[in-house]
């Protein structure tokens, strides 16, 4: 159960807070980039992911949800932006 936990921690969690983050800059000086990582999995959910591929669907809605927001509190967002990147499979580790 822990694991489960871990993958929302990180791939949910993670973005709201970096998000938290850079807001208040963003919006102060009108000129900033987001890219957020997803995943195919956020589109196509296969045996054994449930969760994992919930969660990176959450980062595709999180990432549009604050672009729409940005959108209403920026009204020359020229330079701003939010993008999202979907890798296919790949490795890694999140702990050994």
């Amino acid at each position: 159960m822990s694991d489960l936990f871990l993958l929302i921690d990180v791939n949910v969690k993670g973005v709201l807070y970096g998000i938290t983050a850079v807001l208040p800059q963003m919006i102060s000086q009108k000129s900033s980039q987001v890219i957020n990582v997803s995943s195919v999995a956020g589109h196509l959910i296969f045996p054994a992911s449930t969760v994992y591929s919930a969660t990176k669907h959450a980062v595709r809605v999180i990432s549009e949800g604050f672009r729409q927001e940005m959108t209403a509190h920026i009204q020359n967002r020229a330079g701003c932006g939010v993008a999202m990147c979907g890798p296919s499979c790949i490795r890694y580790m999140v702990r050994e």
